[in-house]
Parts: C-alpha cells; sequence; structure tokens
C-alpha cells in the first residue's frame, strides 16, 4: 500500500524503507493488543527500540532528548509523588516501583511521540496504514472469535495440549476428559479492554492516508465493526467507554468549545468527587437495586468499601500500590450485600488513587487531566474530536475496570498516546512544518 499524495518515481521504495519497517512493527502491535493485552508490556519496548535504531542510522538522535512542558510536567510531579509515597507505605519497595515502572512508560511514550512526529510524511502514511490495517486485524479477530464462540481459541489449546493447570481462571473452560469443549464468552473481556482507547487513533490514520471518499467509506466501516464488536461483548465498561467517546465525538464536531468543557468539568468531578458519589450511591442502595446490572452492583458495593478505607487516611493515603496488599482474600460476604467487597483491583482508578495517595495524589492527578485538556485547545477543529474521544474512552475506561498500576493496563494508554501522535502527523500534509521537530532524513 502506498497514498497517493506521493509518486513511486520520487520515492523509491528505498527512501521509505523505514516507514514500511515501523509501520509493520505497529500493524503486528495492534492485533498482538487485542489477542493478549499483556503483550502490550513487550510490543511497547520493542517499538520504542527500532525507533531508537532507526533515530541513530538517520541521524535523529537528538530527538531523544525530553520535551518539558504542562503535561510532561504534571505527570511526572504526579508519578513522582507516587514514589515518594514508599516513606510512609507498609511496602517501601512496592509502593516505589509501581509508580517508577509508570514512569519509565510515561518516558518511553514521550520519546516515541517525538520521534513518530519527526517522520517525514513519505513513512508517516506507512506508519499512518499499519495504524488502522492493524486495527481491523484485531477487530476481525474478535468479530471470528464472538461469533465462533471462540473457534480458534478453543482449538489452539486443544492443539497444544493445554490443561487446566495451564489455563486461567479455570471457571472460563469446560473440559470433556483432556479437551476444552467450551470457553466461557466473559474470558475475552480482556480482550476486548484496549478497543475503545485505540479506536480514535485508528479511524484519523485512516483519515490521514487515504483519500477523502476513500476514508469515509473505510473509516465508516472499520466504526461499525468496532461499534458491533464491542456492543455484542461482555465488557460493558468496554461499551461505556466506547459510547462515551461517540458522544463527545460528536459534540466535539459540533461546538468544540462545549466538548472542552465537558471534559474539564467532567474530569474534575471524577478525580475529586468520587469519594462522596461512591458513599451516596451505596447509600442509595444501588447495589442491590433490581435495574442495575449485577457487575455493577459488585461495583458499588467494592467502591463503598474503598470509599470508606480511603477516609481514614484522606491526606497522604496509604502509599502506592497499596490496594494490592490491603484486601481480605477470604470474599467473606457482609450483611445487605450480593458479593464481596474486597477484590485485588478497585475497577475504579480514581478511587483507588484517593485510597492510595489521597487528597493531594487526587489533586494532582486532576491537574495532569486538566493540561492534556489545555493542550487538546491547540489542536485542529478536524482533529479535536478525535482526540477528545480517546480521552473520554480512557477517562471511562480507568473508572470502571482493573487497577490503576498494573503494566498491560499502564502500556495500554501509553500506546494509545503513540498511536495518536501517528494519527496527528498523518494529518499533516506537509515536512517542516512550525510545531513539529525537525524531520528525520
Amino acid at each position: 500500500m502506498f497514498s497517493a499524495d506521493f509518486d513511486r518515481s520520487q520515492h523509491t521504495l528505498k527512501s521509505r524503507l523505514w516507514g514500511v519497517f515501523l509501520g509493520s512493527l505497529v500493524m503486528i502491535a495492534i492485533p498482538l493488543a487485542v489477542v493478549n493485552p499483556n503483550t502490550m508490556t513487550v510490543t511497547l519496548p520493542c517499538l520504542l527500540l527500532a525507533l531508537v535504531i532507526s533515530s541513530y542510522f538517520r541521524g535523529g538522535l537528538g530527538n531523544l532528548r525530553p520535551s518539558f512542558g504542562a503535561v510532561s510536567t504534571s505527570a511526572a510531579v504526579f508519578l513522582g509523588y507516587g514514589m515518594l509515597s514508599a516513606l510512609w507505605a507498609e511496602r517501601p519497595v512496592t509502593a516505589l516501583a509501581w509508580p517508577l515502572l509508570s514512569a519509565v512508560t510515561a518516558v518511553c511514550c514521550g520519546i516515541a511521540v517525538r520521534n513518530f512526529l519527526a517522520e517525514p510524511r513519505r513513512n508517516i502514511l506507512h506508519i499512518g496504514e499499519g495504524v488502522w490495517v492493524g486495527m481491523l486485524i484485531g477487530l476481525i479477530y474478535l468479530a471470528l472469535e464472538i461469533s465462533s464462540h471462540q473457534w480458534i481459541k478453543l482449538s489452539l489449546f486443544n492443539y497444544l495440549h493445554l490443561g487446566p493447570d495451564d489455563l486461567k481462571p479455570r471457571d472460563h473452560f469446560t473440559w470433556d476428559g483432556v479437551r476444552i469443549t467450551r470457553i466461557d464468552a466473559s474470558d475475552l473481556t480482556k480482550n476486548i479492554a484496549p478497543i475503545p482507547s485505540l479506536i480514535w487513533a485508528s479511524l484519523l490514520a485512516i483519515k490521514g492516508t487515504l483519500r477523502p471518499r476513500t476514508s469515509t467509506f473505510v473509516m465508516l466501516a472499520t466504526l461499525a465493526l468496532a461499534a458491533w464488536v464491542v456492543g455484542i461483548s461482555e465488557n460493558e465498561t468496554a461499551k461505556v467507554a466506547f459510547a462515551g467517546g461517540a458522544f463527545i465525538f460528536l459534540v466535539a464536531t459540533l461546538r468544540k468549545h462545549w466538548s472542552e468543557r465537558l471534559l474539564q468539568m467532567g474530569w474534575v468531578i471524577a478525580c475529586l468527587a468520587i469519594v462522596p458519589i461512591s458513599l451516596a450511591a451505596y447509600r442509595a442502595n444501588l447495589h442491590n437495586a433490581a435495574f442495575v446490572q449485577p457487575s455493577l452492583q459488585h461495583r458499588f458495593i467494592m467502591w463503598n468499601r474503598t470509599a470508606e478505607e480511603a477516609l481514614k487516611s484522606p491526606v497522604l493515603g496509604i502509599g502506592a500500590g497499596m490496594t494490592y496488599w490491603k484486601y481480605d482474600a477470604s470474599h467473606e460476604l457482609h450483611e445487605n450485600e450480593k458479593y464481596p467487597r474486597n477484590l485485588r483491583d478497585v475497577h475504579n482508578s480514581y478511587l483507588q488513587i484517593w485510597y492510595e495517595l489521597g487528597v493531594i495524589g487526587a489533586t494532582l492527578l486532576c491537574l495532569f487531566g486538566l493540561a492534556i485538556i489545555q493542550r487538546f485547545k491547540t489542536l485542529p477543529d478536524k482533529i479535536a474530536p478525535f482526540a477528545h474521544a480517546t480521552f473520554v474512552s480512557i477517562a471511562a475506561t480507568i473508572g470502571s475496570t482493573w487497577g490503576m498500576w498494573r503494566p498491560w493496563f499502564v502500556c495500554t494508554f501509553a500506546f494509545a498516546t503513540v498511536l495518536f501522535a501517528i494519527a496527528i502527523r498523518s494529518m499533516i500534509r506537509r515536512d517542516g512544518t512550525p510545531g513539529l521537530p525537525a524531520p528525520l532524513d
């Protein structure tokens, strides 16, 4: 594939080899992230290594220097405070390690963004095509798995003769002797999780690499496929994140300043008001309400418990990552509660920050998000809706699933940022545009 923006005689394959190489890596990394999100902890460093090597051979190592602005500074302060919490945490090494790992991921993300923005257009077209082709491959895989009751995975596991001790969680698998006969649909929940965060960068990359008429058709087809895959899955958080992203995309398309206000207001409420909201929802008996989905009922119970614990150390918190150690593994049911209140993951990163880092950490997280929203104001109107949708999808995802510091979880959002940088660069037609790093040879 190669866009009609350049003719092949002027830009030979030799001049585009780095673009083909990097684009191929991106195209492979995205389906792998869908097949198994844990792979992002490997593919993201591999992608960074490939960028460093390509920069070395093209004389672009200067792009490896850190660039400090409001977003990077606020992220550094937030993660720095998380590492500082090791001073009062029960497990200092753990409290230091989780934010440190996230900080390393953030630095890698920043380097990758800076390097991709420096790619000349002849290369970024290939890399951008790698983004949306990889997303299409991942969506098609999920569509086939869901519609065939995970025939691909079932056949592979049986071919490899995997037993009950090799597969977790065990209750997702039904056995007939030594063969797996059925895999529960909920086993795909984690596979669906990255879709809402990555889809908007993929759509923007389509717009930036294809001709207008073709791009509109491919964008609509990709969006429809993603909506169908998420819609028929059992990942309710992904459905909310996808729908929220689509809503804010429409608002930003019609009135960009309305969307910016909604982002600011929603982010402040999520970061600073989540504790009273969680306590009020529990006292309104929503955890037993018949109209509330069972998984959400369970979340109301967990969130109430976490909010109550957060109020015991409201200023400093108990230390980063301590949530994973301060929980009751017995799963004992409390009065008037149908589900255990203690799980290893809080399933709400805003509450987890309150619990672990207190009001100081929640405020720093709030400022980090507001800095990102402020940065969106510099984006052109044709790009801003995609950025707003990505932000909302990520904000919704961290508000209702898994835990703040899990490596694959952090890498998902770093990967989304990198892909969005690729998509933005694909929308810029001229090399050497002001505001971009100097283009690589």
